[in-house]
């Protein structure tokens, strides 16, 4: 047993005790409810020790040793605990604002309920622990290494959020609220987000390849050349979100709601876009390759320059749509609306637009400009032709071919009887004159 004398920063002393060991001495001063506000524990080794409820408030916690610590309930709010290690150690319901954990070794670390509001994360190691329920407004996770770690419910609300760069692989997110938050350049690969309230988040360039984002809550989300390969978007909210050069390929995204989405150049190949709602959405030059899109509602979108082979637009409502140059090779349209598409310049080979329901607008080819107009023609001139006014057309056409087929047949006829007639008629003069 010795006289150890716990200090300040500033070196004045705070507590002292009779104990064999630094960890003792500050256990003893925790049982005691000693003010340990601004102590100074940099490099101490206190693992394992049980400091619940301890009022650490801005203390030197620097490169100390607290693993499995028990820090329950503690009060640590701007401490620095940089480079501390935390492994192991509970924090569960810890008040941690604006605490400096920068670098620290908080791998399975229990800290459910933990107040973490405007804490700097940076870099700190995650991996696998417990942040149930947290609250993390405002906090600095750039960097982080989340991979695996429960977020289940945690609150990362605010544009102070910093997630950039952060590995979220495996990560549990479900219920999180991340409204606002920077995700930029994430790992997210596998991550369960679902339910998730990402509205207006930064996902731009973030691997989402497999997460799971069924119900998730993304209107107003940045995913500009985000990679969401394989991902599952069942039901999720996506209005207005920004998914310009996205990376979709074989998402599942039924009954998803895109209205006024932005996808231009986006890559949909192969995705499940089942009933989803596409209502003036930009789409323009995306790939839609084998897209399943039965039952989508794409009314009055833009879809100029789209590549859509082989795509799946049974029951699709097109109407109003814009198809200019639009690839359709192959593309099946059962029953869909197009009432008022624009299918200039498109690509219609294999397609069949009997079984699509009538109405797109087919523009006619360029006026000859030496033909002098009729007056007609000109107080009221030629518009884009429907499906509908080219089909009578063609019917139109085919009942004057046949009528007139019909009529040469008829007229035929006659000549070859009258034919006959005059043939026979000479003959018999013939024989008279025999």
């Amino acid at each position: 047993m010795e006289k150890i004398t716990i200090k300040n920063t500033e070196g004045d002393p705070l507590y002292t005790a009779q104990a064999e060991s630094l960890k003792g001495a500050v256990e003893q001063a925790v049982r005691e409810e000693a003010d340990l506000k601004g102590t100074d524990l940099r490099w101490a080794d206190l693992k394992g020790a049980d400091l619940s409820g301890a009022d650490l408030a801005d203390a030197q916690l620097a490169f100390a040793n607290l693993r499995g610590a028990n820090l329950e309930g503690a009060d640590i709010g701007g401490a620095s605990l940089r480079n501390a290690n935390l492994e192991d150690a509970s924090l569960r319901n810890n008040d941690l604002r604006e605490a400096d954990l920068r670098g620290a070794n908080l791998r399975e670390a229990d800290i459910e309920g933990a107040n973490l509001s405007k804490a700097n994360l940076k870099g700190t190691d995650l991996a696998h622990a417990y942040l149930g329920g947290a609250n993390l407004e405002g906090a600095n996770l750039e960097s982080a290494d989340l991979r695996s770690a429960n977020l289940a419910g945690a609150n990362l609300k605010g544009a102070g959020s910093d997630l950039r760069f952060a590995n979220l692989v495996g990560a549990d997110l479900k219920g999180a609220s991340l409204p606002g938050a920077n995700l930029g350049d994430t790992d997210l690969v596998g991550t369960d987000l679902k339910g998730t309230d990402l509205r207006h988040t930064d996902l731009r360039g973030a691997d989402l390849r497999g997460a799971e984002l069924e119900g998730a809550d993304l209107r107003g989300a940045d995913l500009a050349s985000a990679d969401v390969r394989y991902a599952n978007l069942t039901g999720a909210d996506m209005e207005g979100a920004n998914l310009a050069g996205a990376n979709l390929s074989r998402a599942r995204m039924p009954d998803s709601n895109l209205t006024g989405a932005n996808l231009e150049g986006a890559n949909l190949d192969r995705a499940d876009l089942r009933r989803a709602g596409l209502e003036d959405a930009d789409i323009q030059k995306a790939n839609l390759y084998e897209a399943e899109l039965t039952g989508a509602n794409l009314k009055s979108a833009n879809l100029e320059g789209v590549r859509a082979v082989a795509a799946n637009l049974n029951g699709a409502d097109l109407s109003d749509t814009d198809l200019r140059m639009v690839n359709l090779e192959g593309t099946q349209a059962g029953g869909a609306m197009m009432r008022g598409a624009d299918l200039t310049d498109a690509n219609l080979t294999g397609f069949d637009l009997q079984t699509a329901s009538r109405g797109a607008r087919v523009l006619p080819g360029p006026p000859d400009p030496d033909r002098e107009l009729s007056g007609a023609e000109a107080e009221h001139p030629a518009g884009p032709a429907t499906l509908d006014e080219i089909n009578e057309a063609l019917e139109k056409a085919r009942e004057a071919l046949e009528k007139a087929v019909k009529e040469n047949g008829l007229l035929k006829e006659a000549l070859d009887n009258y034919k006959r007639q005059d043939d026979q008629r000479a003959y018999g003069k013939g024989h008279e004159m025999g």
